[in-house]
């Protein structure tokens, strides 16, 4: 057990960002993207990405994909890399997606 703890922590990782960009995806998204439409300023490209319908399913497929990846390697070196590949993208990519969607809104806010 104690040896594939590694493995585990990093596949549930992989589900909690999978869990979280689910919720941006269908709760959060929708909702800015309507305050957006009655945005003065300036909306910022990773903004407009975030906001967009493929972007965050996107994120998801890439840590299935690097899953899968991993699992048809032979080598726990090459594993452990695809696993780790598979987790750090999506969080930076969901990070950039957060950042996009939350901060232009707030910036704006009056008393800003």
């Amino acid at each position: 057990m104690r040896r594939h703890l590694p493995l585990l922590t990093i596949v549930f990782c992989q589900g909690l960002l999978g869990l979280i960009a689910t919720f941006l995806y269908y709760v959060t998204r929708p909702e800015f993207a309507e305050a957006y439409k009655d945005f003065d300023g300036h909306i910022p490209a990773h903004a407009m990405l975030a906001l967009s319908s493929w972007y965050l399913p996107s994120l998801i497929a890439i840590a299935v994909v690097f899953d899968a990846i991993a699992l048809l390697s032979r080598k726990p070196r090459a594993r452990n890399a695809m696993l780790g590949v598979g987790l750090v993208l999506p969080a930076i990519g969901l990070a950039a997606a957060i950042d996009g969607i939350f901060v232009p809104l707030f910036q704006s806010a009056p008393g800003h």
